[in-house]
């Protein structure tokens, strides 16, 4: 998240999604799609005063860094770091106010990342800057309640660490979670898919996964390899654990490191992050839509919200229409946060400590200016 989406809280352990970092309502697919290969337009007077929206005064003397949208055009879900209260919390823009949803137990080290479904918020919770993929617990909120209650955890190695996990954040949709932990150090671990409401956990797949994502239509899918060292293949089940096919999106692929969706779109880096692919259905094929330069890479801080797309070619940030195939960059810009009602941009940090102040500004959809023609 600042550089990439990885880079602002160790390893984002933060945005990541939205972004991704996976949740929140479906966005309805476009119904045209441009082919091919997006274009850039120039930055112009229009959107240079979108984008100079006042920031959220919260975020200019305090450090917030966003993670996951609310769908309701006015609050977003973070992590807060203030002399009064260091947690994860849901800041409303319009009021310039917050909600403590859960407090860090050690202001220094700990991190979060979650996502949002709308009446859920799953929290991958990452308590040692040194070791945040191995040391973290997962834990859910109610937003009807306002309950907190943890669900899943790292496992122990019985020599005083954990087994590390796969990188990726905790998905949840339509009142499930799921996310892969590590059992072993030999790559082997556990898909869980839990269910919020009835507060149930399930493992539907042990093995060597890497991190799961859900599916609109209750569909969890991730990469596994047979065996260590092997290549990995990709792998589908319901939330019940039933085998089902994998989506067309993700046939043929080895990784998805990277990927966004908002349950039904899906934008994902290439195996050697240098190709950005999208499509606005999972259940068709993705199609290549950026193609870095000599020595670039697509960075992880993908965000998708039907057609259109927040990407990185570091070091440079996008917003795309993939309606029109345009897109447009947005200057000194960490990362963005999409869904139906805001873009959410976090400005580059200006410094480089642990709890950097970066201006958050929450943009109405409504009041985005239209991509610039290329060129």
């Amino acid at each position: 998240m600042s550089g990439s989406r990885l880079s602002v809280t160790v390893a984002c352990v933060a945005v990541l999604a939205a972004a991704g970092c996976g949740g929140s309502t479906p966005t309805p697919p476009p119904t045209t799609v441009a082919t091919g290969k997006w274009c850039t337009g120039k930055t112009d007077a229009a959107w240079r005063r979108w984008l100079s929206t006042p920031a959220v005064e919260l975020s200019t003397t305090t450090s917030v860094t966003p993670w996951a949208l609310a769908g309701d055009g006015r609050t977003f879900f973070a992590s807060l770091a203030s002399p009064d209260f260091t947690g994860v919390v849901r800041v409303n823009a319009e009021t310039n106010t917050y909600v403590p949803i859960r407090a860090f137990r050690d202001p220094q080290q700990f991190q979060a990342v979650g996502a949002f479904d709308g009446r859920f918020l799953v929290i991958r919770e990452y308590h040692r800057l040194n070791d945040a993929l191995a040391d973290y617990t997962v834990h859910a909120w109610d937003a009807t309640s306002g309950s907190v209650w943890q669900i899943g955890s790292a496992v122990s190695d019985g020599d005083g660490g954990f087994f590390p996990s796969p990188w990726r954040d905790v998905s949840v949709r339509g009142g499930f979670a799921t996310w892969t932990t590590g059992t072993g150090d030999d790559g082997s671990g556990e898909v869980h898919v839990y269910d919020l409401v009835r507060r149930v956990d399930r493992v539907v797949r042990r093995g060597h996964p890497a991190g799961s994502v859900l599916l609109d239509g209750a569909v969890v899918v991730w990469p596994e390899s047979p065996g260590p060292g092997e290549q990995a293949v990709m792998r589908a089940t319901t939330v019940t654990g039933t085998p089902a096919p994998v989506p067309a999106a993700f046939a043929g692929r080895g990784l998805m490191d990277g990927l966004a969706t908002d349950g039904r779109a899906v934008a994902l880096p290439g195996d050697d992050w240098t190709t950005l692919s999208w499509t606005a259905d999972w259940s068709r094929p993705t199609a290549t839509v950026v193609t870095a330069g000599d020595d670039e890479v697509i960075t992880n801080s993908l965000a998708v919200a039907g057609d259109l797309v927040g990407y990185g070619v570091d070091p440079l940030r996008f917003l795309a229409d993939a309606s029109t195939g345009r897109a447009v960059e947005l200057p000194d810009v960490a990362y963005t946060l999409v869904d139906e009602q805001s873009v959410l941009v976090l400005a580059r940090a200006g410094d480089k400590s642990l709890h950097p102040v970066q201006p958050v500004r929450l943009l109405s959809r409504r009041s985005m200016p239209p991509m610039p023609a290329c060129g």
